[in-house]
């Protein structure tokens, strides 16, 4: 099978909604406790100022990555806020490295600074992906998470791209 990354398009919106609903629901990877609706991936990807790609495999999306402002105060400007989710089969098979690779190349040609990744922690498997793709431990914000009746620890992960 052959992936494909490419830029979003907002019929991808469901499938995007789809991936994201298996974290929500079955991790505390991501602190969000009810699985949004494709009109909020679709209303992301319509975004201009925000990339927003989907990797896929026989025209089936598997994964995708997006950039969003991290802060509206005007000295965030060159800093996103950025995700990348693989659905929970295709982990381990490059989509997410690919998906990354593109995503950092889009937030370095628009001008951007650094990329910003919060990860909810314990979660070994993205941090070490973190730091494959170049980000560093920029620091832990203790018990600043709930989900699942407990609080959780969350790491920041920078990529300073310049």
């Amino acid at each position: 099978m052959t992936l494909r990354v490419r830029i979003a398009v907002e019929n991808d919106a469901a499938a995007c909604a789809e991936i994201f609903s298996h974290y929500v629901l079955h991790t505390a990877f991501n602190l969000q406790e009810e699985p949004l609706p494709a009109a909020y991936f679709a209303n992301l990807i319509q975004d201009p100022k925000a990339p927003f790609f989907v990797a896929e495999e026989e025209d089936k999306v598997i994964g995708y990555a997006y950039a969003d402002v991290l802060r509206s105060r005007c000295g965030y400007r060159y800093a996103m806020e950025i995700s990348v989710y693989v659905a929970e089969e295709n982990i381990r098979r490059g989509a997410g490295g690919a998906l990354m690779n593109e995503l950092l190349a889009a937030l370095k040609q628009s001008g951007m600074r650094a990329a910003v990744s919060f990860i909810t922690l314990p979660n070994p498997q993205s941090v070490n992906f973190h730091e494959r793709c170049g980000f560093a431990k920029a620091g832990i914000m203790p018990g600043v998470g709930w989900k699942f009746d407990r609080a959780h620890d969350v790491g920041i992960w920078v990529n300073n791209l310049v």
